[in-house]
């Protein structure tokens, strides 16, 4: 594959995850909001009872705006997240082996790949996060008032207190999260459409409603198993300014504190608004892919003078080399067992021509008015007819 083709599938890869990454992130920024609350809240006086309590509150208190605050950079940061992993994912199926015309990877490949995109997500992740807590949680019944007056005085703010680095804050709990979460995003969707595929031809384009069932089922098992890290994260990022959390100490804390379910605090309005959101991106993500001119997960459909088509039809000829030399293979094998057959006939035939000559001849008086044998005839002109045939049929 030529360089120009890799950078063309790149190029529609970030353009239709960008899409995805917009319109995901407007579907489930709301429940977002009220997911960070709910982690975030002092578990010995907290402010909310439930997701829903939480929702009413800050619906109270400022309207539907409430739900969208700081919304500006996650927006961004949706964006480059989606677009980024659907590139690097990309990227690493076609380092590790994928082609248009080869059968798709296996599943240790697939999870190479979607564990390698979440190495490089986690780096554009983990700053807009940052920022987005603390922006969200500034807001809560536990603050005394606003900290920042926006996504650029948190981020000078930041800066100015912890120096650049500080913008880093968590990116180890958010490579703990991400590594395994995009496996199971990926896998769960990949897994998803090949339940609904008619054939193995995995360029086939699928039902809309089978790419929004399958993001919804991708984003239900990125935030069960990771989810965990999630809440650490959030713990990590939100600390009063100056006070620096490690990953395992904190998430030990909250487990001697509150035990499991104060590490899946959040779990169900986090799960609610994952399936429409995610639903949300593949299908925003797949219409772009297709609108672009691709057919479907990515496989490009360029222009006949292309270096990728040439390839294309390469590996297409030689899959149909192998599977016509497969067919000659047994037809021989076919036509090996019926000569052996015909043999074992003509054998047969010989002696009953011979006890029939036999019989006329000591009997001529009884068999003079019955008719003669008929000729049969077998041998190889008639297996080669059959074979030359049946080649016909198959080639």
């Amino acid at each position: 594959m030529s360089s120009e083709d890799v950078l063309a599938n790149s190029t529609r890869e970030f353009v239709a995850g960008t899409v995805g990454g917009f319109v995901g992130k407007i579907v489930e920024y709301p429940m977002d909001t009220v997911k960070v609350l709910m982690q975030t809240q002092d578990p010995k006086k907290p402010a909310y009872t439930s997701s829903l309590d939480c929702a009413k509150q800050i619906f109270s208190q400022r309207g539907m705006s409430g739900f969208y605050r700081g919304l500006a950079t996650p927006l961004l940061g949706s964006m480059a997240e989606i677009s980024t992993l659907m590139t690097t994912y990309g990227f690493f199926k076609r380092l590790l082996g994928e082609h248009p015309d080869k059968p798709e990877l296996p599943a240790w490949k697939l999870a190479l790949a979607s564990g390698g995109s979440g190495i490089g997500v986690s780096c554009v992740l983990t700053p807009v996060e940052l920022i987005k807590c603390k922006l969200q949680v500034q807001h809560a019944v536990n603050y005394s008032g606003p900290l920042y007056k926006g996504p650029l005085d948190c981020i000078y703010q930041i800066c100015l207190r912890e120096s650049p680095l500080g913008l880093t804050r968590g990116l180890g709990s958010t490579l703990v999260r991400e590594i395994p979460g995009n496996v199971a995003w990926f896998g769960a969707y990949e897994a998803t459409c090949s339940m609904f595929r008619k054939s193995s031809d995995k360029k086939e384009v699928l039902n809309p409603g089978v790419y929004m069932l399958a993001g919804a089922m991708a984003g239900i098992s990125y935030w069960t198993i990771p989810f965990p890290a999630d809440t650490v994260k959030s713990k990590i990022q939100t600390a009063p300014p100056g006070v620096k959390l490690k990953f395992w100490p904190t998430m030990m804390d909250i487990l001697k504190k509150e035990g499991v379910p104060g590490l899946y605090r959040g779990w169900l309005v986090t799960v609610l608004r994952a399936a429409p959101a995610n639903a949300a991106v593949f299908y925003s993500y797949e219409v772009c892919m297709h609108a672009m001119g691709e057919s479907t997960h990515g496989h490009p459909a360029l222009a006949s003078d292309s270096a990728l088509d040439i390839e294309r039809v390469y590996y297409k000829q030689q899959e149909e080399i192998r599977t016509l030399e497969q067919r000659i293979a047994r037809l021989q094998k076919e036509a090996q067992k019926r000569e052996e057959d015909i043999a074992v006939l003509r054998q047969h035939l010989h002696q009953v021509r011979a006890h029939h000559e036999e019989l006329r001849a000591r009997h001529p008086g009884e068999t003079t008015e019955l008719p003669p044998l008929p000729s049969v005839a077998i041998g190889s002109p008639a297996k080669d007819s059959l074979l030359d045939s049946e080649q016909n049929v198959y080639l």
